[in-house]
């Protein structure tokens, strides 16, 4: 971290080393040396600097009156006014007025008597620049050199407004490609961090949503895990409960594996391979006859379509008959026709 002494934060702030001990004692520049001469961050100083100027905004909204009025104290011999006379000689319009003018401080002896809002809203390097005379600079830029102090010694540097126009004259073509750079940089770093925030905001919504959703899964899982607890050790003190439950079960199974018929083709389909259970009343000792197998999704070549539509047994013959029976009446066929009749693909 940067760290100034008194005199460097006093010329960045463009106040005297007596306001920057106020601001010390006072705990506005917290102190960083433990021993020895104080020592202020440069990061606090900048911070200040930024507050003194919003402060003094706040006195002086109107920049370009009070840049005027500023350069007004550091010359006032621009103030003298003249008149042409019909010879064409030019002459002090009041000269009582003119000496008044002329016999004040100027230039680099005005800066005492400024305003220290000057400094806290142009940068002192900028009114020290503007209390040089014209003939110092000749064809030079003030802008240019007024930004050049600033980056050396820091502070405010000059900008493209109307008060600083005022206050140092019209700036070159170097300022102003200068100052189109900075803008398009100021832009494409605003568009690269509103695009890292978006992204951290993103990223933040993904965490939040799975951490959601692994929170519900725990859940469902535990509710689940109960559940499947409490049903076995409340069919362990009711049978009926059981059969209930072996009875729900079957129908479940029965439904997933009912048929269904094509709109197009009119072919009977099942969804998948039905489990061979042992059935009462299927066979002896209550196990299931053999029969033909049937494929995951048969297709065969019945007879008619829509309403004259007649399905074969070949689609049902892996059912229980109490399903067969059952999957016959949902289609509404009463006398399908036989296996043997059918040519099957």
């Amino acid at each position: 971290m940067d760290e100034l002494n008194v005199p460097a934060a006093a010329r960045r702030l463009g106040t005297t080393e007596w306001a920057v001990r106020k601001m010390i004692s006072a705990g506005r520049l917290p102190n960083q040396a433990r021993t020895g001469p104080a020592l202020v961050a440069s990061a606090d100083v900048d911070r200040v600097v930024q507050e003194r100027r919003a402060e003094a905004l706040q006195r002086h909204p109107d920049t370009e009156a009070f840049a005027r009025q500023v350069r007004t104290q550091l010359w006032p011999s621009e103030g003298v006014e003249f008149v042409t006379l019909e010879d064409g000689r030019r002459e002090v319009a009041d000269g009582i007025r003119a000496r008044h003018l002329t016999g004040q401080p100027h230039g680099r002896d005005a800066l005492a008597t400024l305003h220290p809002d000057a400094a806290a809203i142009f940068g002192r390097a900028a009114v020290e620049v503007a209390a040089i005379p014209s003939k110092t600079f000749g064809k030079a830029c003030r802008t240019c050199f007024a930004d050049m102090s600033a980056r050396v010694h820091g502070g405010l540097r000059p900008t493209d407004a109307p008060a600083y126009r005022v206050l140092l004259g019209a700036p070159c073509a170097a300022d102003r490609e200068r100052w189109q750079t900075e803008a398009r940089q100021a832009r494409e770093l605003s568009a690269r961090l509103r695009a890292a925030e978006e992204r951290d905001r993103q990223q933040a919504d993904r965490a939040r949503a799975q951490a959601e959703f692994e929170t519900a899964r725990r859940d469902a899982e535990t509710a689940a895990s109960r559940l499947q607890k409490a049903t076995r050790a409340y069919a362990a003190m009711n049978p009926a409960v059981a059969r209930q439950a072996a009875a729900q079960a079957r129908q479940r199974v029965a439904f997933a594996n009912r048929p269904t018929t094509s709109r197009k083709t009119g072919v009977v389909r099942l969804r998948r391979q039905p489990p061979v259970r042992p059935a009462r009343g299927d066979g002896p000792a209550g196990r299931p006859e053999a029969g033909p197998s049937v494929s995951a999704q048969p297709v065969c070549r019945c007879v008619g379509s829509g309403r004259n539509y007649r399905p074969c047994l070949f689609h049902f013959d892996g059912l229980p008959p109490a399903e067969r029976a059952r999957a016959l009446l949902r289609l509404g066929v009463s006398n399908p026709r036989p296996t043997r009749e059918l040519d099957h693909v």
